[in-house]
């Protein structure tokens, strides 16, 4: 049975997917680290613009006040101080997020020093993270276009 969750790739390869997933570990490291130095905005949304990046594209194309992602950096900046019920009143989604977010960085930097691949969950797992994430944010998304 372990032989069938742990896989061992070739030298290469598993070099490769060290420096891959050390490379996306390392990134989610850095966005936490930013999301621990910039200050949550009081307004719930926006606090991504302090790193000079625009208002939501989603927004201003739809028309509306918010998208379901609006307010998660805010909620980021609010968890790295560890407050989660401000957090989850800048997005509800956030706590859930950042505790993925986690877990999956942990993951990334795991398999970066020890080079054993759990190749098999690893893709499937991914995907479904991926596709249900994207259901949930399809689904609000509607309900906030209800609202304007």
């Amino acid at each position: 049975m372990l032989n069938i969750i742990k896989t061992r790739l070739p030298p290469v390869s598993r070099r490769a997917n060290q420096a891959l997933h050390g490379g996306i570990g390392l990134l989610m490291v850095v966005a936490l680290a930013l999301c621990a130095l910039i200050k949550p905005d009081p307004s719930g949304i926006g606090t991504h613009q302090q790193l000079g990046l625009p208002g939501c594209l989603v927004c201003r194309v739809l028309g509306i006040q918010r998208c379901p992602s609006c307010g998660m950096t805010t909620g980021f900046a609010h968890l790295m101080r560890g407050q989660w019920q401000r957090a989850k009143a800048a997005n509800p989604a956030a706590p859930v997020v950042f505790v993925i977010w986690c877990l999956v960085m942990c993951y990334c930097l795991a398999i970066a020093i020890s080079g054993l691949e759990f190749l098999a969950y690893e893709i499937p797992a991914i995907t479904i993270l991926f596709v249900t994430g994207f259901v949930f944010w399809i689904v609000a998304l509607v309900g906030y276009l209800g609202h304007p």
